[in-house]
């Protein structure tokens, strides 16, 4: 059976009570969230390398060399204070991207105080927070 929807909108109590009668009834409000770039596991490590790549392993904080991996014995490791880190802009909880346009490398100090926006490193960047994204 078809039914000719009602051009005219429906007051908020009229949607509420609509809802109440017909519980399976769903909504769409809007457009549904787009998707969003978010990397894992091998593509993200590519990922990181191309930022590191991108930035010449320079913390945008603090302006410190920092290197993708260290080596020990041959082998590289990731070391969470020695290593640069990805930080994005808008985060990706927040619908960021992995993308270059929207992420920083940093080290661990520089990275903390852009995450808690805290610190000397977010005093510096007030100026550019409207590019940025935060």
């Amino acid at each position: 059976m078809l039914v000719q929807a009602d051009p005219k909108p429906m007051t908020p109590k009229q949607v509420a009570k609509t809802l109440r009668e017909n519980p399976d009834m769903k909504m769409v409000l809007g457009d549904p969230k787009p998707k969003t770039i978010r990397l894992k596991g091998s593509a993200y490590t590519k990922f990181r390398r191309q930022v590191f790549l991108h930035y010449g392993g320079r913390c945008q904080g603090c302006g410190s060399y920092f290197p993708l991996y260290i080596k020990i014995n041959g082998k590289q490791y990731f070391d969470l204070y020695e290593c640069g880190h990805v930080s994005h802009k808008k985060s990706r909880g927040a619908g960021g991207e992995d993308t270059i346009k929207n992420v920083l490398w940093h080290c661990i100090g520089c990275h903390i105080d852009w995450e808690n926006h805290t610190g000397v490193y977010r005093d510096r960047q007030k100026e550019g927070e409207n590019d940025s994204g935060r």
